[in-house]
């Protein structure tokens, strides 16, 4: 099996979550929490690694990109840990902001947005910091032994999973197979069409009857 050439090294609670509304309470001089709608996981973790251009992570950056409710970014944060800047202790476990969380996965979705806007050229190259990490962005070579000429595989590998995700975005845009946002339920799905219109058949059927409707 061929690793892929970037890997997400990873910890997230995978023991579900709980929703909780903060209040505002002191911590230290200037420290405070904002007042808000929080996601909790238990502090216990759970190391993971997921490799780029699998099904695996294709279901990661999914599921980041189409977590609308609450209860989505709750299970999303559950699985892969959290995606925002900054998480505190409560009740024994790791709680991130709901707002803030909401937040970077919209930046995510503003990089697939204007990747696949196109038209850049070394005269309009795309905009200077497209790609902001509110982790500390870092990767570290490893070198995989392998059964190939050299006996090794370079893997580059990050700890950040915005940064991972991001890196799946930009791949997915240039090998010419970008996500998708489905006509009828709104969500994004891959396909190997790039102007395939719905996700499913049954979203196809639904649109299908909704055109019917309008123009009956």
């Amino acid at each position: 099996m061929q690793m892929s050439a970037v890997c997400l090294r990873g910890d997230a609670s995978r023991k579900g979550f709980e929703i909780l509304q903060s209040e505002p309470r002191s911590h230290g001089p200037s420290l405070r929490y904002n007042i808000g709608p929080y996601i909790c996981t238990p502090k216990d973790s759970v190391q993971y690694t997921l490799f780029s251009r699998t099904d695996e992570a294709e279901e990661a950056t999914l599921s980041a990109l189409n977590a609308s409710s609450d209860s989505e970014l709750g299970v999303f944060t559950s699985k892969y840990g959290s995606l925002s800047a900054s998480s505190h202790r409560f009740r024994d476990g790791d709680c991130v902001s709901i707002p803030e969380l909401r937040e970077t996965i919209e930046q995510l979705r503003l990089l697939k947005q204007t990747l696949e806007s196109g038209g850049f050229s070394e005269t309009t190259p795309p905009p200077s910091g497209l790609v902001m990490s509110p982790f500390q962005v870092g990767f570290h070579l490893w070198l995989t032994p392998t059964e190939n000429l050299h006996g090794f595989l370079p893997v580059l590998v990050t700890y950040s999973l915005y940064c991972f995700l991001a890196h799946e975005i930009v791949t997915k845009v240039m090998a010419n197979r970008p996500l998708l946002v489905c006509e009828t339920c709104r969500d994004y799905h891959r396909s190997r069409r790039r102007d395939a219109r719905f996700c499913s058949g049954k979203c196809r059927i639904a649109g299908f009857r909704d055109r019917k409707r309008s123009t009956g």
